[in-house]
């Protein structure tokens, strides 16, 4: 290789990318603190952003619908000045509308629930002390002996007392902490809600200046390949999003069907559990299940059996027939590299991280394998490369890129 300038460039970028790299995996804690840090200092803004982009995907539909309506006729230039604001007021009316409409159904059964829960404790108590009590003497026989099991409310009461005695200002300090918490994120939902409204005003205006800025600050080239980037990146959030509320509510109306079928108690509630936690990937059917069955078991432990071998029944309905057809290849993430985003999305930002980090995994994906099929076209030419073992792995890629673009 030629020592020129620009390998020289290379080489240098190559070694400090190397070391950034390597210190990165030795200090991988300081690493995602720091990453922490940063979305916390710009979590209103990228509230704002995320709450534009779900939106948007209802603006879109209710515009074409407007423009339908109104403006098929003619221009209207009333019509055409309320399109954008209308269109906003609705969009937002029918996603909070949704949110506060599933909060309404789960949060009274939940709160019913655990009022049954707590009432029916002293009965409990008592069942397990007269089963301990059937073990201990089974076991006596055979000269093992077993600790009483004891429940005594007064006991309960003085540990209660001591507890909050000997930890009292930790738990003072802690209800601060929790309502300074809450107190933030109302301030960050309020900054970037109003960030959201403007995003989406604005929107045509801000993709031309962003547009214009790169084609200012960077070569034509380079311009049309972050254009072509940022295409692929909102398209796989787009179809992410759509194909997962899609099968949400697909696979959120069977489970009520089939729980109608089967008898179960709180098919409603149970049901949107079961479509609200199917949005995260992966971990979501295992949630929505373990709530659903601790809603159950309290009325009927057989119903509660029932219900997760119908859902484990459902699940694989979902993953053989709905999720391929509705979701499809759309995403374009093979399964380990989704679970691997899940656990990391996870792991930095909670359920915010396992939502975003699978479309976020598959845009690096899409644009590692391309730059790997770019680069396997280039060598495919050179006369030095024509080993066997090569061109096998050529013709591998090959025919998976074909099958892919059949597919789609």
């Amino acid at each position: 290789m030629e020592l020129n300038k620009s390998n020289v460039k290379r080489i240098i970028f190559i070694i400090f990318a190397a070391a950034a790299i390597f210190w990165a995996v030795m200090n991988y804690a300081i690493v995602i603190s720091a990453i922490r840090w940063i979305i916390g200092v710009f979590s209103p803004l990228i509230l704002g952003a995320s709450f534009a982009f779900v939106i948007n995907l209802l603006l879109r539909p209710i515009e074409r619908g407007w423009d339908w309506l109104f403006l098929r006729k003619g221009d209207s230039p009333i019509a055409k000045k309320l399109k954008r604001p209308v269109s906003i007021f609705i969009s937002i009316i029918l996603t909070l509308g949704a949110i506060v409409a599933i909060f309404f159904i789960i949060i009274p059964e939940v709160t019913r629930t655990l009022r049954t829960i707590i009432d029916a404790l002293p009965d409990y108590f008592e069942e397990l002390k007269a089963w301990w009590k059937g073990i201990s003497d089974f076991l006596a026989e055979y000269s093992i002996i077993l600790p009483e099991l004891e429940f005594e409310s007064s006991s309960i009461i003085a540990k209660l007392t001591e507890l909050v005695t000997t930890s009292g200002e930790s738990i003072f300090n802690q209800t601060i902490n929790t309502t300074t918490a809450i107190v933030s994120a109302i301030f960050n939902v309020f900054i970037g809600f109003a960030f959201c409204i403007y995003l989406l005003a604005g929107k045509e205006r801000l993709i031309g200046q962003s547009k214009r800025t790169l084609i200012a600050a960077f070569s034509e080239k380079k311009a049309k390949r972050i254009f072509s980037f940022f295409s692929r990146v909102n398209d796989s959030f787009s179809h992410f999003v759509t194909g997962q509320v899609l099968e949400a509510i697909i696979l959120g109306l069977l489970c009520f069907i089939g729980m109608l079928i089967l008898g179960l108690p709180y098919a409603s509630v149970v049901s949107v559990l079961v479509g609200v936690t199917a949005l995260i990937p992966i971990l979501g059917a295992y949630i929505g299940t373990a709530i659903g069955a601790f809603l159950i078991l309290v009325e009927s432990p057989i119903k509660a059996l029932w219900f997760v071998l119908f859902i484990i029944v459902l699940q694989q309905l979902e993953g053989n027939l709905i999720y391929p057809h509705v979701v499809g290849k759309s995403v374009g993430l093979p399964g380990i590299w989704v679970l691997a985003a899940v656990t990391v999305g996870g792991n930095i930002y909670g359920v915010m991280g396992m939502l975003v980090s699978v479309p976020v995994c598959s845009v690096i994906y899409v644009y590692l394998s391309e730059k790997v099929r770019v680069g396997l076209k280039k060598r495919r030419g050179k006369a030095a490369l024509c080993d066997p073992e090569v061109e096998a792995a050529l013709a591998i890629e090959t025919t998976a890129n074909e099958q892919d673009t059949v597919k789609e």
